[in-house]
């Protein structure tokens, strides 16, 4: 009961009465719905495919407040093999090669870190974490 188009470039969520009635395409057509997932973040959502006379004022006022920054860096990496860790010996697949591995000292310099990062825009003492999306 549900068609997924790839190649389909969405320019406006269509809605009527307060609820979602569609999708308008980047080429012109229009496909009705009742229902829509989207794969954008509220902010491109809300701010470029949403008519704002479709959205109530306090929750316009909210969402162009929303902030949308990343508190993030990621590099990525490639290995010739699986790392092999002082704790966990061994170059061959174990559990410890399928979870993300979080490098840091403890909850509470995991805490601080966020505290910065909500405050500053980054942390002094960031968290690393590791993930090996191979295994």
């Amino acid at each position: 009961g549900v068609e997924i188009s790839l190649e389909a470039p969405v320019a406006k969520l269509l809605t009527e009465g307060g609820k979602v009635a569609g999708v308008r395409l980047e080429s012109g057509e229009e496909i009705a719905a009742t229902t829509v997932a989207a794969n954008v973040g509220p902010a491109l959502l809300y701010r470029q495919m949403v008519d704002s006379a479709d959205m109530p004022a306090d929750f316009k006022r909210r969402i162009n407040g929303f902030k949308t920054g990343s508190g993030t860096f990621r590099m990525n990496v490639a290995l010739s093999e699986l790392p092999h860790f002082t704790v966990f010996p061994g170059k061959d697949k174990a559990e410890h090669h399928t979870a993300g591995i979080i490098i840091a000292p403890g909850m509470d310099y995991m805490d601080q870190a966020f505290i910065d990062a909500q405050q500053h825009g980054g942390s002094k003492k960031p968290i690393v974490e590791m993930k090996l999306p191979t295994t």
